[in-house]
Formats: structure tokens, sequence, C-alpha cells
């Protein structure tokens, strides 16, 4: 077992009044099971089995909850001593029950959402009573079980656990009689009484349909692109938002829901139950700050392009308070639109390689053109159809791809621009510190003869190593950020700067858990896989702690895994950047 560390040595990047750096130093790693046999013996099927998909901390218990959304599964773990977790109960939810997709704990109580079985159909949120740490329960049942909306992606208590908002995501497919349907995505707030009664409210998005007082043109939709020849029917921008992660305001007044097909960030207003205003973000640009779009170029090449932008399209979101100021900080994750025949009874997509637009290339565009015809530069990076031109000219100004490949930190109250924008710099740090993984992904028909190593740079046409995990905290008086990459399972751990009225990050380290060199499914076997692809990060402060000291959990859905890290102190270690 290798958990390699890089510390970043320039003095520019010093934390102002500190002396050294911090770093995460890997507790412990447990591997999940991929599904339960009919004898109730625990089945390690392989890699990319969403065994591991999103975690909740009970700080009280110190029992971290993790859901396997393909597997049906709810684990509790007793963390105590985090250098050796001990899986205490597995719950199995029913094929009826759903899927979970999130899952949070608050005074107490636990909370689960579940999409359907058929995922158009409406979701659930089932409530339970947390375990007791050395309690010989040995399953968990359901105080509660609420209907919600269609495919309930994300879930949080506010402050004080007496209301949960649930993001409901309304994705597109078939129904249980094959035909196609396109929910609403939508808010459900879930008040609970001091009895511990639930009551609902739905906040839907039917204000900014065409038509209506507060539409507005450049909120993205991409499924009103659709050709009347391929789809007949018509899309609403209701139906077309798809809330993806929700964060509550400190005093539970506010709530910021991303929608990350939709490029924007949706602003709630808890005490009117209404969404105040949903805000298109800005597009980034790559004319000054360097990236690698080819997965053709012969190795690491990052370059600027000055005709090209690329959408946000926020995943994860987290807030940091300062003062009586809420910031947010966004994972800029990014995603295409698909339909297909199988899933939704036609085919249809937002996206194409770059290559393919040069003919529809403004004609003064003639650097623009060059890149994008040859593959070792923008030829194979999959843009947006829909993004660089307009109705009234088909011809392409710019082409635009799906992502920011980092994080972003906004003003809640003014989301015109970001307050800091990580730019290139995650691929910078990957490339002078994880030369040999930079961009590095799993695809299954590499499982048997690819490794981390040898498919370096797999990612960079499509969307990089994205940011898929994020959160911070504050503890002790020190402000701490962790960003998490899909791919490569690199962890990057900041120190957010609070002494101005705006907060800004302060790369301290990037850590790596897990083998490089062996084939993927020998890495699997071996527990030897690292966190691939992050799918949730926590921050444990030290007052809730088991230890005393600051934690952070991940879970990563390719390895079916849960990692614990400890922040140490650490001495700055210079990179060696190979070729």
């Amino acid at each position: 077992m290798i958990v390699a560390r890089a510390l970043l040595c320039l003095a520019t990047f010093l934390v102002p009044g500190t002396l050294g750096f911090k770093t995460l130093n890997r507790a412990s790693y447990t591997r999940l099971p991929t599904s339960i046999n009919s004898n109730g013996a625990d089945v390690f099927q392989g890699i990319n089995y969403a065994a591991a998909d999103g975690a909740a901390y009970d700080h009280i218990n110190y029992i971290i909850y993790v859901i396997g959304t393909r597997n049906r599964l709810l684990h509790a773990i007793d963390v105590a001593n985090p250098s050796s977790p001990l899986r205490i109960l597995t719950h199995q939810f029913t094929e009826h029950e759903g899927n979970p997709q999130a899952v949070d704990v608050c005074g107490g109580r636990l909370a689960v959402a579940l999409s359907a079985h058929v995922d158009v159909l409406e979701g659930h949120v089932q409530f339970f009573d947390v375990v007791a740490r050395g309690s010989s329960v040995t399953d968990i049942h359901p105080d509660h079980t609420l209907a919600v909306g269609a495919h309930p992606k994300d879930l949080k208590h506010t402050p004080n656990c007496n209301m949960v908002l649930v993001a409901n995501e309304g994705r597109p497919g078939k129904d249980d009689t094959n035909q196609y349907l396109n929910p609403e995505g939508s808010i459900t707030v879930i008040v609970i009484d001091r009895n511990n009664d639930p009551t609902l409210r739905t906040i839907d998005f039917q204000q900014f349909n065409e038509g209506e007082a507060n539409f507005n043109q450049n909120i993205r939709t991409p499924s009103r692109y659709i050709p009347k020849s391929v789809y007949s029917g018509t899309t609403t921008v209701a139906q077309d938002i798809e809330p993806e992660s929700v964060v509550i305001s400190n005093d539970g007044r506010y709530a910021w829901v991303t929608l990350l097909e939709n490029d924007a960030v949706a602003t709630l207003d808890l005490r009117t139950y209404q969404v105040t205003k949903v805000s298109p973000l800005p597009k980034k640009l790559w004319d000054t700050s360097p990236v690698d779009c080819s997965d053709l170029d012969g190795g690491v090449h990052r370059r600027t392009y000055a005709g090209l932008k690329s959408m946000r399209q926020p995943g994860k979101i987290t807030l940091l308070q300062i003062g009586s100021k809420n910031y947010l900080i966004t994972a800029d994750v990014g995603g295409v639109t698909s339909y297909t025949s199988a899933l939704h009874g036609f085919t249809w997509t937002d996206t194409i390689t770059a290559r393919s637009l040069v003919n529809s290339l403004m004609p003064d565009l003639v650097e623009l053109k060059t890149q994008m015809t040859d593959n070792g530069f923008l030829g194979r990076l999959q843009v947006s159809t829909i993004e660089g031109n307009s109705l009234f000219d088909p011809r392409y100004t710019h082409v635009e791809m799906f992502g920011g490949r980092g994080f972003s930190v906004w003003d809640s109250t003014n989301m015109a621009a970001p307050t800091f924008d990580s730019e290139g710099t995650l691929e910078e740090y990957m490339d002078s510190y994880y030369h040999f993984l930079f961009n590095t992904d799993y695809a299954a028909n590499r499982a048997t003869t690819g490794s981390p190593a040898n498919d370096r740079d797999t990612s960079s046409e499509n969307q990089g190593a994205f940011v898929s995990g994020l959160d911070v905290m504050e503890d002790n008086g020190t402000v701490y950020m962790v960003a998490g990459t899909h791919g490569p399972g690199t962890l990057f751990l900041y120190m957010l700067n609070t002494v101005s009225t705006q907060p800004i990050p302060e790369f301290q380290s990037i850590t790596r858990s897990g083998e490089s060199e062996d084939i993927w499914n020998t890495l699997y076997t071996n527990k030897q896989l690292g966190d691939l692809r992050i799918s949730d990060i926590g921050m444990i402060p030290s007052n809730q702690s088991p230890t005393g000291r600051p934690l952070v959990f991940v879970t990563a859905t390719g390895s079916g895994s849960l990692g614990l890290y400890e922040i140490i102190d650490s001495t700055p270690i210079i990179p060696i950047v190979s070729t």
C-alpha cells in the first residue's frame, strides 16, 4: 500500500502566519461489498459497481453511514478508531423501496433519499433512528417513508434539524408503461415538528417557464433544442431544470441548489418557500489559463486557447460564512445531456467533437480552426452544440467545453462573477506532483489490460480530472477545504485565508492513495485501488472527532471504498517533474 503526498514548495503559496504546511495522512481504507448474496455474505464483484456513493457522519456515536446506489445498501461503520473502522450493520433496501441516492444525519435522525425502481416515478425519503455505538441491533427500520419528487439526488437538514431539503433532479426516461416522461425538477421541503411528525411542501420552477414573468432565456435548457423531427413533444423550462446538490445557510433562512445541466445556481427563501432567483453562471475562459484538451497529444500538454470557453456546470456545493456574508464553493463538474432509444425512445445529445464543428466556425477564426482540426490540440475535445452560436446565426464565434475543471468561490448575493476561480491550477498541481497519473481514468474495457499509470491523459478530451467531491470546515480558528477529483482520486487540501472580506483558498498539498502500476482489476483485488472516482467528501472538526484531531472521510464509487484521513503538519516536498 502506498499513500503518496506532495506539498507545494513555493514561498508565494505559504499561508501567512504559519511555519509549515498541512497535508492528509491516510488512517484507513475500507472496501465495501458490491452486493450481499442469499446467504448474507459479502460479494466483491469489481470496479465501478457504485458501492460507495455518499456518506454522512454521526458525531455523537462516531458512525459514518455509507450508501451504495446500485446495490441498494446502507452501511453503518464505527470509526471510533479511525485506523480500524468496524462495519457494524448493513441494511438492504428492497427494489420497491428504491435506490439510495443521498444520506444525511442530524439530531439523532438518519434520512435517506431513494429514487424509484422506475426512475421517472416519485422518489421517497425514509427516516430512521441512528444506530447507537455498541448497540446489538442487526438492522434498522424506517419511522417514516415520505413521497418526494422524481430521482431525489441530494438532501440536507437545516442546522436545527427541524427541516430537510430534498433536491429532486427529475431525470427524463421511460415510465413503467414504456412511455417517455420528463418529470419537473423540484425541491421538497420536509418540516418536522416537535413530535417528530413530518409535513411536506414542494417548491417548483414553473415561474421560469416561457411566458411566465420570471422566464430567463439565459438559463441553459438543452432539451429545448431537440429538433421536432427527433422528439415531437414540448419540454418546459421546469422540466429541463435538474437540481443536483443543496446547501443551507447557518441560520436556516436560505438555501442554494446547483443546477448542473443548466449551468446555474438557484436561491431559495425558506421562510416563503420560494425560489427567489436562478442565476446562470459566467463562462470560464481559457485564453490565459493553460488546459490539456487532448488524449492524443502524446502526454501532458497544457495550452491556452483564445477561442475556447467552458461552462462551469456545478455539482457539489458547500458554504462558508464570514461575518454575516455567505460564500458558496462549487465543484465545477460539467456534464452532457444525452438521450438514447433504450432509455428515452429517441436519440439526441448536446455534445460533439470540436473537429466536427470546424466548417461551422466564423471564417475569421483561422487559428481556432487550425487547432480544432488537429486531434493533438482541440480536435477530440467534447464541446457543446448549443453554445457559441445563436438562432440568428448558426456559425460559431467560439466553442465551449463541459465543466470548469476545478472549483469556484462565490458571494451568494452576486453570482455574476466568482470571487475566486481555481482556473487551471488543479491540472498544474497534477502535472507537477502526479505527472504519471495526469487525467487518468478507468474504462471497463481496460480492466484487465490497463492501469492508472498506463491510462494517463485518457480523460483530457472530455472533462479532465474534474472535482467530484468537496467540503469545507472551520476547526479551532482555521478554515480547511478539500476537493477531490473523479478519475485520479486525488485530494487537494487548502487552507482558506479569511482575513480579508473574501475567502482565499491557499493550496497546501495534494494526496493520492493506492498503487498505480498494476492493472486495474489487480489493484481492486489487492485493495490498492485508492479513491477511484470520488463521490463524496466530508470533514470532521476536532471537537466532533473521536481522536480530537480533524478528519476527512472520502467515498469513491469506482473503488467502492471509504477512506479516512487525518489533517497533519508536514514538511514541504519539492516536486520532481518527469516527461
